[in-house]
């Protein structure tokens, strides 16, 4: 196969939002709640050969609700009482994170106000209440969506739950790099897709500088990149027109740790 990075960037930023402990704390939670799928590392022989190296795979595919994101769902609803759990999470997703808090807040018998841009996939929104999430349509822009989620925490007294830019989101979804470490305590290096920067920024958190943490992006899209750069979060530059995010400031000081990443690059994978 053909890879190309597109170099590293190195930033300082002080002052994390959630710590190791943390991620240990929600992990355990999340074990309680039993929402989740330890998931498989799974390898490939193929692409052992082609690399020279040795591979695996957390298999968050085979995860509830399709994704890594009910980790980070179910970590935010572990942490409510019991009157924050009668009035509910609202959250402003066009997808993944959508259909996980809508899941997991299911599971917890509680309900979900999911926002979500009107130009969604309707495959998308009928999984969301096919979950049990309770779906407003607003206009497809981020402040819009921002707005009306603040709208309908005002409504209902819900517990506002982001879909990345949340230490209790990032904290849960650290333990996707807990259980890689458990099960492989050979790794020496983590890749992490990057999008809002929680899930990198969780397992950046888990690994607290054992093993490098490697983001990957595509190079169209590379926005977390020059975010780690410049430092601040840039908007997503990507095709998706419902992908409307940026990185988010509390995933950006985990990203932007020399000490917890180790770079940023944009990869091309071509096999």
């Amino acid at each position: 196969g053909n890879l190309t990075t597109m170099g590293d960037a190195a930033a300082t930023v002080s002052g994390p939002t959630c710590t190791r402990e943390d991620v240990l704390a929600a992990a355990d939670r999340i074990k309680g709640l039993g929402t989740v799928h330890h998931t498989p590392l799974m390898s490939c022989s193929y692409l052992d050969d082609r690399t020279g190296l040795k591979l695996a795979f957390k298999c968050e595919n085979l995860q509830r609700s399709g994704s890594f994101k009910i980790r980070g769902a179910s970590a935010v609803i572990s942490t409510l009482s019991e009157e924050q759990r009668a009035k509910g999470v609202v959250t402003h997703s066009s997808g993944n994170f959508a259909q996980s808090l809508s899941l997991a807040a299911r599971l917890a018998g509680i309900p979900a106000h999911i926002i979500m841009p009107s130009n969604a996939p309707a495959v998308k929104r009928a999984a969301v209440e096919g979950y049990g999430g309770l779906v407003t349509l607003c206009e497809p822009t981020q402040a819009a969506r921002e707005a009306a989620a603040a709208k309908k925490k005002a409504e209902t007294g819900a517990e506002l739950c982001h879909p990345y830019n949340d230490p209790r989101v990032i904290a849960g979804q650290g333990s996707i790099g807990l259980e890689i470490l458990n099960d492989r305590p050979d790794t020496e290096a983590i890749l992490v897709p990057v999008g809002g920067g929680g899930m990198i920024g969780g397992i950046a958190l888990a690994a607290d500088g054992a093993v490098r943490v490697v983001g990957a992006e595509p190079a169209a899209a590379n926005d977390a990149s020059v975010s780690k750069t410049v430092r601040h979060p840039l908007p997503r530059n990507c095709c998706c027109t419902t992908n409307l995010q940026h990185v988010g400031h509390a995933p950006r000081k985990k990203l932007c740790s020399r000490r917890l990443v180790s770079s940023c690059p944009c990869f091309y994978f071509n096999f």
